[in-house]
């Protein structure tokens, strides 16, 4: 965007994000320098793992009041009704809120299960 600097797909119009200019936010920090060497030092395999990566330290799962409806095309739902944060259960159940607070080993082995480098368990866990 000539505005305000934003990134846009090629389909996005100049200035639609920022009304113009009208609004500005500000520019999110850059990565600690320990986690941004370590993101620089194998780029493509942080994105190809970037969603079980995140999936190992989300607290929340979304929701919605409708259905999840799969479309022809690779990677597209479409979802109806509203959506919501769902906060998991601590009583029950394999994921990171219960990994957080009673047992990281757990996180380690199902990264090791998902094929994630510890290494990038490692720098994601001390970069938050």
């Amino acid at each position: 965007c000539s505005f305000c600097g934003s990134l846009l797909l090629s389909v996005e119009e100049d200035g639609w994000c920022c009304h113009e200019g009208k609004y500005k936010r500000e520019r999110l920090p850059p990565y600690p320098e320990p986690f941004f060497l370590e993101l620089q030092r194998d780029t493509e395999r942080y994105s190809a793992l970037s969603r079980r990566l995140n999936s190992l330290f989300a607290f929340t799962a979304i929701g919605t009041t409708g259905e999840f409806l799969p479309l022809p095309a690779p990677s597209n739902v479409v979802v109806t009704g509203r959506t919501y944060h769902r906060i998991l259960h601590l009583d029950s159940g394999e994921h990171s809120l219960r990994w957080f607070l009673y047992d990281e080993q757990a996180r380690t082995a199902a990264a090791s299960r998902q094929h994630i480098p510890a290494r990038m368990v490692m720098a994601t866990r001390n970069m938050m």
